[in-house]
């Protein structure tokens, strides 16, 4: 058993918030895209920077440092998962499931003896002798245990996606499972870095359709009848609206989780909120990431997408009167910020949460908010719903955006149904730990066993009557280059441009974009 550099990844993906600035000139003006693109990760009290691009990059993994290579070394054995007193768990384990095809075979299930599975992340994870560390150890265990197979999963802080891209272009990969960042998906499909999965997911009888994967994420997988890649169901960072308590009871306004249960959380609400709740010293509402997130949110929960798949082709939806419409109301809230504080001149996804946790700001979409309520170890009560929706009664829907996407490496692609069927098992046996590690994560924003805490485990887990939608607008546009969408978003709330006028002036460019990334492949969506 490998010593894991970090706990369960779809746990941590909870908490772990990725955010992606890339730079390149105006495309209005025709100017080249820088290829390099910057990415930000904060987990923990740990930040990482990394810039993409090709070339020999020195790997960290804990105390050793080597080039090139993924170092792993052996993990204490952990017997047995024991409850923790305030914890709940889902408790069954979740049984096989059958397709079509049926389950695997006795003989594909007596060749996995004997087989080692090496996994790359591109983030470390709990302390040792943690719950969570302890956890990982346990399904890690459990699995080598019942078919006699060896499990390495190792963490690497910095240049991850230049080792990654170095291993797959050498021919000579260091691991089974890697990830892939999601603006960098088509072009690794379309250089063939990605193995074709469709074979082996029925040999090893995997479909990808239990709970543990993103249902919504997986057509864009399925790639020219092929499938190439996948997505945990929480793999994914989802937006939430946090929101200081304390400033709300204050202000003497209800309660949004109150509001969210009766489906009266509405925008004109979130609108009005924000507005008395900003003062000379207090902003009402902000984003924790960039402003077309916030845009995407309010197209999601308007029943639609910022991106569409037409015969296959992924389009931009940016012409659609239900974007149009979501982009004049978010030009009105931002207009002297009114309502919605976009922080000119600053990175939001770093001040407004670091704002919110020192309570001079109200109301936050996303972001690092764990990490900074943390460390500012802020004393006010928070509370979490999800985006509102444009008029009462309406069902409530989360947005998921993509960050890092699991895919085996084309080289690995004759033991790739070995490697998915003990991927898979990993994901059978830790899909019953999610909950109480979603406790334990949140513990130190949410008492455990509040009111709040279920509200947020609910909206997290789409119980409850909540649902999510993944924002795929990254993963379709242009590779290595600021998309021509943020052009857009940012010049409508920065006045520089009405809605319309800005929807003339890159809707041809984003349509260029996407044709340029999709040449030659096509979302068959099986």
């Amino acid at each position: 058993m490998s010593y894991l550099k970090r706990a369960l990844a779809l746990v941590l993906a909870l908490c772990f918030v990725l955010v992606i600035a890339s730079c390149s000139k105006n495309p209005a003006t025709g100017g080249d895209a820088t290829t390099a693109a910057t990415t930000t990760a904060a987990q923990g009290d740990a930040n990482v920077e990394t810039t993409v691009a090709g070339g020999d990059e020195t790997v960290a993994t804990g105390a050793t440092t080597t080039k090139g290579t993924v170092v792993t070394t052996k993990m204490p054995t952990v017997a047995t998962v024991t409850d923790i007193e305030g914890y709940s768990t889902i408790g069954n384990e979740i049984k096989r499931t059958t397709d079509k095809n049926g389950n695997a075979s006795a003989a594909f299930i007596k060749s996995l003896k004997g087989y080692t599975l090496k996994i790359f992340d591109p983030w470390t994870g709990a302390a040792a002798g943690t719950t969570l560390y302890q956890d990982a150890a346990f399904v890690e265990t459990e699995v080598e245990k019942e078919f006699g197979v060896e499990i390495y999963q190792t963490g690497n802080w910095e240049g991850y996606a230049e080792t990654v891209f170095a291993n797959i272009t050498s021919g000579r990969p260091d691991a089974d499972i890697y990830k892939v960042q999601d603006f960098n998906y088509a072009t690794y499909l379309s250089k063939k870095y990605m193995a074709n999965l469709t074979k082996a997911m029925t040999t090893s009888g995997v479909d990808m359709k239990e709970p543990w994967y993103s249902q919504d994420a997986r057509k864009f997988f399925n790639v020219n009848n092929g499938q190439y890649a996948w997505l945990g169901s929480n793999s994914a960072q989802t937006f939430y609206l946090y929101y200081n308590k304390d400033m709300i009871k204050k202000a003497g306004l209800t309660d949004p989780a109150d509001l969210v249960a009766k489906k009266q959380w509405t925008w004109d609400k979130l609108k009005t909120y924000s507005e008395k709740l900003t003062t000379a010293s207090v902003m009402g509402l902000s984003c924790g990431t960039t402003v077309t997130d916030f845009l995407a949110s309010m197209v999601i929960s308007s029943g639609s997408s910022l991106v569409v798949v037409d015969n296959g082709v992924p389009k931009s939806n940016i012409k659609s009167a239900v974007v149009k419409n979501c982009l004049q109301t978010l030009a009105t809230w931002t207009k002297n910020d009114a309502v919605f504080n976009i922080m000119k001149g600053q990175e939001m996804w770093q001040e407004a949460p670091n704002k919110f946790a020192k309570g001079e700001l109200a109301m936050i979409l996303g972001g690092t908010v764990d990490k900074s309520y943390r460390n500012y170890k802020s004393t006010f009560k928070m509370g979490v719903v999800p985006f509102p929706t444009p008029k009462a009664g309406q069902d409530y829907v989360t947005q998921r955006k993509l960050q890092w996407i699991d895919f085996i490496p084309a080289p690995k692609a004759t033991s790739a149904a070995k490697i998915l069927f003990i991927r898979n098992e990993m994901y059978r046996v830790s899909y019953r730990l999610w909950d109480r590690e979603f406790q334990i994560n949140n513990q130190d924003m949410f008492p455990v066993g509040s009111k709040d805490l279920t509200n947020f485990s609910n909206i997290a887990f789409d119980r409850a009557g909540f649902k999510s939608a993944i924002n795929v607008t990254s993963l379709t546009e242009k590779s290595g280059a600021t998309a021509s969408t943020d052009w857009t978003v940012y010049e409508v709330v920065n006045g520089t441009r009405t809605p319309q006028a800005a929807i003339d002036t890159y809707s041809s460019v984003i349509d260029q974009e996407y044709a340029s990334t999709w040449k030659g492949l096509k979302i068959t969506g099986k």
